[in-house]
């Protein structure tokens, strides 16, 4: 991340004024990367704008994709969601186009779906808000050049409101679920890849959770991301939802399970930062060598942190496996 940080931008920090003043609408995106950066950077850097005044008397319509309008009206009730105007491969197309997934650029693709969104709202001139204005304002934290309270100064956090998940749910098709569950969802990825030890964690910790509480364990059969699936080990008191029966609402839906259940254990990632923002504990696990990213790690969760510890007073766990089998030898 550092290195394309410094490709596209070099060495320095836009400062000023963001959002050229004005009164022609606001189109705010295309956000088409992760989750994770997405609630812990993105949304929190347009919320202080908006605390700022920058985001006043202006028409503000977001773009995102997968359902992800809860997250965002607190800043406007105006969202179009990618999957509404392209399909699930011309989105893939789209992210092709830059050699990461941060948008550290606009792409022809970003540019059309915006033109679309616009379109779709009869929207004729308008002003785009991009994500590459993000990086370039927060760059400085990442070269290490500026410490966390640089950073936080250029945030806001701001939990989910209930009245949106409330409107969300009443838009979806809501599986039977328990009064009462824990949210899990483990899953492969670089920092939890399928070795042996991982696939035994994963079961291990589905019997442990299962054997006291109802465990609504999260899944999918299609490639949404570069993520791939553990198999559900079959026990009760575990309930597979299928997350993207419908792709368009995949993030809706995964927002009010959780908002709904009473603490999140998952694959550390993009979606341990969601417990954060609907007041939920979260305890997340990595099953591989850090080593690699060390530094970058560590500079992402100290953000997380702050957000669970200052604005949502809940437990935020981070642990290895290796860890988590070494506690439990302990204490058994």
């Amino acid at each position: 991340m550092i290195n394309h940080l410094r490709q596209w931008f070099g060495s320095k920090a836009v400062q000023g004024r963001i959002v050229t003043p004005g009164s022609t609408p606001l189109i705010i995106g295309p956000w088409l990367g992760e989750v994770g950066p997405e609630l812990q950077y993105w949304i929190p850097w347009l919320t202080k704008l908006q605390q700022r005044g920058e985001l006043a008397g202006r028409r503000l319509i977001v773009v995102s994709r997968g359902g992800a309008e809860p997250w965002y009206r607190h800043i406007t009730n105006e969202y179009v969601d990618a999957y509404d105007v392209l399909t699930h491969a011309e989105l893939r197309q789209i992210r092709t186009e830059r050699p990461t997934e941060k948008q550290f650029a606009w792409t022809p693709g970003e540019q059309n779906l915006v033109q679309q969104a616009a379109a779709k709202l009869g929207v004729t001139e308008y002003t785009t808000l991009h994500p590459f204005s993000l990086w370039k304002n927060i760059l400085l934290y990442f070269q290490e050049r500026q410490p966390l309270s640089w950073l936080l100064d250029r945030l806001a956090f701001q939990q989910i409101r209930e009245t949106a998940i409330t409107e969300a749910a009443a838009r979806l098709t809501l599986p039977s679920l328990p009064e009462e569950y824990i949210v899990a969802r483990l899953y492969v990825s670089d920092l939890f890849p399928a070795s042996p030890a991982n696939q035994q964690f994963v079961k291990t910790m589905f019997e442990r959770l299962a054997a006291n509480h109802p465990v609504v364990a999260l899944t999918n059969q299609q490639q949404l991301d570069d993520h791939g699936v553990f198999p559900l080990p079959s026990l009760p008191n575990v309930y597979p939802v299928l997350i993207d029966k419908d792709i368009r609402t995949n993030l809706a839906l995964q927002t009010v399970i959780m908002a709904r259940g009473q603490a999140f254990v998952g694959t550390y990632g993009g979606l341990t930062v969601l417990p954060g923002f609907l007041g939920k504990p979260c305890y997340g696990f990595i099953g591989a060598d850090l080593a690699s990213q060390q530094a970058l790690h560590f500079r992402h969760e100290a953000v997380t942190h702050h957000l669970y510890q200052i604005s949502t007073h809940q437990p935020y766990l981070v642990q290895t496996v290796q860890a988590w089998q070494q506690l439990q030898s302990l204490v058994s």
